[in-house]
């Protein structure tokens, strides 16, 4: 390997601070382009010398998509390594029963709205044989609130090889509880390894966990694009930049000199983009849009479909879905290698048929198969792609209700969960070991975007991000910040 003076310091010290089992979080820093992911690799290569490699070495990150795009790119380098999601290593799931204290006796809780649950739980809230009180430990909900699991990760007491690493990947996402629910969980005589970049945009409604401030290494030279890079140099001036003016004034200047790597569109309408991101497609060019609301990305995510002919399936049969349309996932399937986040392009699609599922609104799911997923097909709530909240819809209040009845006299005659759900539907596999929460994933929200990177991006300026620009500069700079940084040879910027 070829390393830069400061990617040779940085790897002598993480690599003498693991040897040492120091426990203190290493925090390695970057801004893009800086060859971060090449140096986990170069850590990776460093730690088999020493005897320190497979299980030994946890790499997770924030988010699914994160989880996947480092798998991505160390397999580039030649390191075939498994990836998962913090809250797949460190979290579990809450118990789907509620269990009495006196008898023993357990009370199916099948996942449903919280809404839902606060009402059924004041009516089933006592032992139907001794009358107490259940004790649920959890409340069961689609959205779940998943809770730490009890003691550490240390696999020595088990069959497994002892784990000296964990390394994450994005730690830019990493908010307060999740990052001391994550220090918490390595075990004694590991080490924790964070890798993020300063100028990302924080978690939601969060700080960062890690100390960015006092990293252990940074690194500071540009190798994933040439320094004259005109998408280098915009992400620099936008972090740089002492005043929103100067942002402002870098960014139409790199739009004037940069040739077709950078261009700016004033008095930009919805269409521009629009037309863009087809055409883009046809050519068969890994693109994408990103804005800052919910609100644009949904308005564009429609043009879109329109422009591409999407929209006629439902307009004949009320088909929401198409083959070739794109989904963002919403919820991480790792029994099927679907992780929250990343976009995939339908395959094939088609309505449900009519009696498939016991107490289901065929009406109200549609059924799709991805492209490069196996497993068969997965099962789409309609409402996810009406831009309503996916994880909080399961059909009408009477569907659930009945199951929710049927399983709770089941589990209360003896049945296991698995009986359960295998005796409520008609098929053998239960319809949510097969849903997948998804929304429309032509267009993203630069938040949603944090993890990825496309060959050509395409921002719009909506009249929301013009008043960032005012009230909240500092997140202003990291929006456009980490949306320019998405991509490694083109960006597009419309201002509307």
């Amino acid at each position: 390997m070829n390393l830069s003076p400061d990617q040779q310091a940085a790897l002598s010290t993480i690599t003498q601070r693991i040897l040492a089992k120091d426990p203190t979080p290493i925090v390695l820093t970057g801004y893009a382009g800086v060859g971060k992911t090449f140096m986990l690799n170069a850590v990776y290569e460093e730690l088999a010398k020493h005897g320190i490699g497979g299980d030994a070495i946890r790499l997770v990150a924030p988010t699914g998509k994160a989880a996947a795009r480092v798998r991505e790119s160390m397999a580039g380098f030649g390191t075939i390594v498994t990836t998962s999601t913090i809250h797949q290593l460190i979290y579990s799931r809450p118990v789907e029963f509620g269990t009495c204290p006196a008898c023993g006796r357990r009370s199916a809780e099948l996942a449903m709205s919280p809404k839902e649950w606060r009402k059924l739980k004041k009516e089933w809230a006592t032992c139907p044989h001794c009358r107490r009180d259940l004790a649920f430990d959890v409340p069961i909900t689609v959205d779940l609130e998943f809770v730490p699991k009890a003691g550490d990760h240390n696999a020595s007491d088990t069959k497994e090889a002892p784990i000296r690493v964990v390394i994450c990947d994005e730690g830019s996402m990493l908010g307060t509880k999740v990052y001391a629910d994550l220090i918490s969980h390595v075990p004694p005589g590991a080490t924790l390894v964070i890798s993020g970049d300063p100028g990302q945009l924080p978690p939601v409604n969060d700080t960062w966990g890690p100390d960015f401030d006092h990293p252990t290494a940074t690194l500071t030279r540009i190798h994933r694009q040439a320094e004259h890079s005109p998408i280098i140099r915009l992400s620099r001036s936008i972090r740089e930049g002492m005043s929103m003016a100067d942002v402002q004034t870098a960014i139409f200047e790199a739009g004037r000199s940069s040739g077709t790597a950078v261009q700016v569109h004033t008095k930009a309408t919805l269409t521009e983009p629009t037309e863009w991101l087809v055409s883009r497609r046809e050519q068969g060019t890994d693109a994408t849009l990103l804005t800052y609301t919910n609100a644009t990305c949904t308005a564009l995510n429609a043009r879109v479909r329109v422009r591409r002919g999407f929209t006629r399936a439902y307009q004949e049969r009320r088909q929401c879905v198409v083959p070739g349309d794109r989904l963002l996932v919403q919820a991480n399937m790792g029994d099927r290698g679907l992780m929250n986040g990343e976009v995939y392009v339908v395959g094939a699609a088609g309505k449900i048929p009519s009696g498939t599922y016991r107490y289901v609104d065929e009406d109200d799911f549609e059924i799709v198969q991805l492209e490069g997923v196996t497993g068969g097909p997965l099962i789409i709530p309609t409402a996810a792609l009406a831009e309503r909240d996916a994880r909080k819809f399961h059909g009408t209040t009477a569907h659930w209700r009945k199951i929710y009845e049927t399983a709770k006299r089941r589990a209360e005659a003896g049945s296991t969960y698995a009986d359960i759900r295998r005796q409520l539907f008609r098929k053998k596999e239960a319809c949510y070991a097969d849903m997948m929460w998804a929304g429309y994933g032509e267009c993203l929200t630069i938040h949603k975007s944090q993890g990825s990177q496309w060959d050509s991006v395409g921002i719009v300026w909506d009249k929301a991000l013009w008043g960032l620009r005012y009230h909240e500069p500092e997140t202003f700079r990291r929006l456009l910040y980490t949306a320019v940084t998405r991509a490694a040879r083109e960006v597009q910027i419309w201002l509307l």
